[in-house]
């Protein structure tokens, strides 16, 4: 996850196209999705029923891992669509990341580390994240827009 995580960091920079925001979009969400998620499993305290003993319990409701994997990845694919300009590619990764996630989802449900609702809760609480903060982040983007483009017919009227 580190290795994608400055993956994107140098695309955002290699492109620069508002890097200061998008970087600071890129640390709220991952950053308050760690945070998110913890809030959430202390809500829920939900004991995994899978390889417990009373040295390891642990909560697994929503899975830490599903929902993680859900942001970091979702918001990489998120910027490389907004910024990557041929149509294939950016039609292209959201089925690979649609595919990464059914392949991970299985892989930790076949090795019995997680059970399908602690999984498929994950997915669903890092979609709410992910789907809150990319609304705010184009929200906040748009009305910066407008506010340069409202400056500039302003100026253009004086003249």
């Amino acid at each position: 996850m580190i290795t994608i995580l400055l993956f994107i960091v140098l695309w955002i920079l290699r492109k620069n196209i508002d890097i200061v925001p998008r970087l600071l979009f890129l640390l709220v969400v991952v950053g308050g999705g760690e945070i998110y998620e913890e809030l959430i499993r202390k809500i829920f305290h939900h004991f995994s029923p899978l390889n417990q003993t009373l040295a390891n319990l642990w909560y697994s409701f929503p899975s830490e891992q599903s929902l993680m994997t859900l942001v970091i990845y979702g918001i990489v694919v998120f910027i490389l669509v907004k910024t990557i300009e041929k149509v294939w590619i950016r039609t292209f990764f959201p089925f690979v990341l649609l595919i990464l996630l059914i392949l991970i989802a299985l892989n930790r449900m076949f090795l019995e580390v997680e059970l399908p609702s602690d999984i498929l809760a994950g997915y669903v609480f890092g979609g709410v994240w992910l789907g809150l903060t990319i609304f705010t982040f184009e929200f906040l983007l748009l009305l910066k827009n407008l506010k340069i483009k409202d400056g500039a017919l302003k100026r253009k009227a004086n003249l």
